[in-house]
């Protein structure tokens, strides 16, 4: 969770993946919090005009249950290519950030596509 600056539980992760033979881990790198991400990556200027939601709690709520997140996001011009395209180099998290685990993302459509 970025938006905590403790990896406490992101290394205790990589250990435990590690542990069961995982040689390559790619880390999807927020800059600052998942909505900071989707309003970087689209036209919105408020995370609450998605929705029209009150607050932060009511948006992500209304995000889990919607059913068509995909149609709902191309209203709003989202990008696939903007998502979790920057290196994230505020400490504590940027010994985790490289261009390697962007490259990954992006070659494997590991993010929504048309």
């Amino acid at each position: 969770d970025i938006d905590v600056e403790d990896t406490h539980i992101l290394e205790k992760n990589i250990m435990t993946l590690k542990k069961y033979g995982f040689k390559e881990i790619y880390h999807i790198q927020s800059i600052k919090k998942f909505e900071d991400e989707l309003l970087y990556s689209s036209k919105l200027k408020n995370i609450n005009d998605l929705f029209n939601t009150e607050g932060v709690k009511e948006f992500k709520s209304a995000f889990l249950q919607h059913k068509d997140i995909c149609s709902k996001l191309e209203v709003v011009d989202f990008s696939t290519e903007k998502i979790w395209s920057r290196k994230n180099k505020k400490p504590p998290f940027d010994k985790y950030s490289n261009q390697e685990s962007l490259d990954f993302i992006r070659s494997h459509n590991l993010v929504y596509s048309n």
